[in-house]
């Protein structure tokens, strides 16, 4: 997106320049209706060229143009926040299950693993639902019953984003099948001793993907260790893992305390924390 301050003589002429080599624009100046009038004429269906209205001698003014123009984080909220919203709420009401405990199985994207430059923030995204299966496994495996993994679907179908029978040849596609057999193999883990895993559905066979090792070695699994003052802390509770790092006595109470003086401070403010 470029932002372009004026709407007449070399801002105008700037603001076709761009938009004839396939920028998007937004167009800034004072009056309103003229602004508007030039920006549905450059672009009559509002998808290249907005209007933002702006006072550049004004410090507020552009300060409220430029979130005019913040960008479009939707499919950021949807794909990403959107499935840590379905984790919260399927754990609280699976709690109450005549047996405590369920599955919950989350759609990624192959393409959250290998990059697309096509779909920067869908990528980003949906990596993040992929490590979000993998960090959150242990925790609702251990603390509620609950398994989670992810199926990774590759091009399919869609009338979601129309187009793939064009851009992809049929073997490159992933079939319907294959997509629900995806499914199928975290379904029917009846004992549920699946958690945190990854699978891939390509066009018609499904490939499991293992967490990479470390570069540099043993010395770096550290850094997955779970720490319980920390987990504490952020989460109010303890993890209870196995294999969790713990504390002194002393210092844990140490601690503790500050953990309840935070919670205090929230209860005042209303803010709180995410906890599953």
């Amino acid at each position: 997106m470029s932002l372009i301050s004026g709407k007449s003589g070399i801002g105008l002429d700037l603001v076709k320049f761009l938009l004839a080599k396939g920028y998007r624009v937004a167009v800034t100046g004072r009056r309103v209706a003229q602004g508007e009038a030039i920006a549905k004429e450059l672009d009559p269906e509002g998808n290249d060229v907005i209007f933002a209205e702006c006072d550049v001698s004004s410090h507020a003014s552009q300060s409220k143009m430029f979130l005019a123009v913040e960008p479009d984080l939707t499919c950021t909220d949807t794909d990403f926040k959107g499935v840590i919203f379905s984790t919260q709420l399927a754990t609280h009401f699976m709690r109450h299950n005549s047996t405590p405990g369920g599955k919950i199985i989350v759609t990624g994207s192959m393409i959250g693993v290998h990059p697309c430059s096509t779909f920067p923030e869908y990528c980003a995204a949906k990596a993040g639902v992929l490590h979000w299966c993998r960090v959150m496994a242990p925790i609702l495996k251990e603390k509620e019953g609950i398994t989670i993994n992810c199926v990774l679907p590759g091009a399919y179908d869609t009338p979601a984003m129309p187009g793939f029978t064009t851009a992809f040849l049929p073997q490159h596609l992933t079939l319907k099948d294959t997509l629900m057999s995806a499914y199928d193999e975290f379904l029917k883990d009846d004992e549920k001793a699946v958690t945190g895993q990854a699978v891939e559905a390509g066009h018609d066979k499904l490939y499991y993907y293992e967490i990479p090792e470390y570069k540099s070695g043993e010395v770096a699994q550290r850094n997955e260790k779970v720490y319980e003052p920390w987990f504490a802390i952020i989460h109010g509770e303890r993890s209870e893992l196995q294999g969790a790092l713990k504390v002194h006595r002393s210092r844990r109470l140490r601690m503790e305390t500050r953990l309840r003086s935070k919670k205090k401070e929230e209860k005042k403010s209303g803010k709180r924390r995410f906890r599953v």
